[in-house]
């Protein structure tokens, strides 16, 4: 067993959990305070040479194990984010989510035909690198909820709700295009796309269709029979029996998916709303530890170049995705200082654009550029994403409180 990468992720977690509580103490989320110290370890280990981060990886024989950790990470804060969503807040943010998928979605073709005919990049890496910059961040909505009064209750259930639904879309587009480009390469007929399209789809369909019916089952099933399991426990077993057929059927990201409408579910249970209500600083840490410490020591070479085109493209990636999200808002209903709340709090790519980085790195690739531009913008994104909240919510009736 590789001892090095696990006493290092144990130090950052130490660290990441040290800063944590320290925000908190200071009245602002932890999330704030956790984004910091990340920036801080990337820095760090950007500085050190790069033999020193060989070793700190295990020399590659910790790279099974990081990316274990890694997908442990993703599932926790995929599970704990899924526990915030609240169906009953639907019905009065539906458009703003619809709008914020629309304008995901458009925006994505954009940035994807530029990457391509600008940057010369592949196909492939151009929708990963597009859908980690455009994907929000679901756990980082919901922690900074903990700091904000109660008039901004319905924006920020926006942005939870918007940035749940634009993932979804950008993992059913990342999953649809492996699958084509695969009959791509076969020259496969056309009859063939739309076979393996449709089984594809029936496969999601039924999936998260039986998931749902059975986990539902389960919670409304009696508890004062004797000799029975808690309501709580026998959901989370079958959901993680669940999550592993997922990843046999689905892959990956069709298990993190599953993981998020696992902890909607689980909010249902007396102890699934406990969870949801608490703030959780030691489980955040390590699970945020397990998320990015393992891609810092995954670098395997690569090397920052051109720091300052990295700085000038994620700017303009910064300045595009709130503008996207806050067009969204806009034609949703809101207010103009609504609106800007919600695309501060959608700002934030965090473990999503881990999740789509990851995968691309397994089937590498992923090159240097690409690499520190996603890892920087997912570091950068979290770190701002509280200092906009903070400044947008000073705006009118939505006030953060102390």
């Amino acid at each position: 067993m590789p001892i090095v990468p696990i006493a290092a992720i144990a130090v950052g977690t130490i660290a990441l959990l040290v800063s944590g509580r320290a925000a908190l103490k200071l009245g602002v989320s932890q999330a704030a305070g956790l984004s910091f110290s990340l920036c801080a370890i990337a820095l760090a280990v950007a500085l050190i040479p790069n033999e020193w981060r060989i070793w700190l990886g295990g020399n590659g024989a910790g790279d099974p194990l990081l990316s274990y950790l890694r997908g442990v990470g993703l599932t926790g804060l995929f599970f704990l984010a899924g526990t915030r969503f609240h169906p009953e807040d639907l019905p009065r943010v539906w458009r703003i989510a619809f709008f914020a998928t629309g304008m995901s979605a458009l925006g994505g073709v954009v940035m994807v035909l530029l990457l391509i005919r600008l940057a010369s990049a592949e196909p492939g890496p151009a929708v990963l690198t597009v859908a980690a910059i455009l994907g929000p961040s679901v756990w980082i909505a919901g922690e900074l909820s903990f700091h904000l009064s109660k008039s901004a209750a319905k924006p920020i259930a926006s942005a939870r709700i918007a940035s749940a639904s634009v993932i979804f879309f950008w993992v059913l587009v990342v999953h649809f295009f492996w699958i084509f480009q695969e009959l791509v390469a076969r020259q496969a007929s056309r009859s063939a796309y739309l076979v393996v399209g449709s089984y594809e789809l029936l496969k999601w369909v039924l999936f998260f269709s039986a998931a749902y019916w059975i986990g539902t089952r389960l919670l409304s099933q009696p508890t004062n029979r004797p000799k029975t399991w808690p309501v709580s426990i026998r959901f989370l077993v079958f959901a993680v029996l669940a999550f592993g057929f997922a990843v046999f059927a689905l892959g990956q990201l069709g298990a993190f998916v599953w993981a998020y409408l696992a902890g909607a579910l689980f909010d249902r249970t007396k102890t699934g709303t406990e969870l949801s209500e608490s703030r959780r600083p030691l489980s955040n840490a390590l699970l945020v530890a397990f998320v990015f410490l393992p891609i810092f020591l995954q670098s395997h070479g690569r090397r920052v170049t051109g720091v300052g085109m990295l700085l000038l493209v994620m700017g303009i990636a910064l300045l595009t995705k709130f503008g996207l999200m806050r067009s969204a808002a806009l034609w949703g209903g809101t207010s103009p200082s609504e609106a800007n709340f919600i695309a501060s709090a959608t700002v934030a790519s965090g473990e999503t654009a881990i999740m789509f980085l990851g995968l691309g790195m397994t089937r590498w690739l992923i090159d240097g550029p690409t690499y520190f531009a996603v890892l920087a913008f997912a570091l950068l994104s979290s770190l701002l994403a509280p200092v906009l909240l903070h400044f947008t919510g000073q705006q009118k009736d939505i006030l953060v409180s102390s």
